[in-house]
């Protein structure tokens, strides 16, 4: 459908949404969604140094692994860090490409 133009498709917070096909409806559902997730990005508690940390060991230990991989390794933790904070420090400090074949460099 994204190829025949009947859909758009547009990444928002790292994930994929599905948008209407005219540019007048797909830019206000986009606005709408980026609202929305702003307003959920306040409801998570603050980001801890302590989670970063975890969350950085973790993809050291683990290259490539996206942010459900990092949030299913931290399962059990205490405090328990859940995958909306593994979200912001993804987002954070642009790690979706982190480790991965024509990622960032180290340079």
């Amino acid at each position: 459908m994204i190829r025949n133009k009947q859909l758009a498709r547009c990444k928002v917070a790292g994930h994929f949404i599905y948008l209407h096909s005219d540019s007048a409806v797909c830019m206000e559902q986009l606005k709408r969604r980026r609202e929305l997730f702003e307003q959920r990005k306040f409801e998570i508690e603050e980001v801890t140094d302590a989670v970063v940390i975890q969350v950085l060991l973790t993809l050291i230990r683990h290259p490539g692994s996206g942010i459900g991989d990092v949030a299913r390794r931290l399962k059990g933790h205490s405090p328990p860090i859940t995958i909306q904070h593994v979200r912001v420090v993804f987002d954070r400090y642009g790690l979706d490409n982190a480790g991965k074949k024509g990622g960032p460099s180290r340079h």
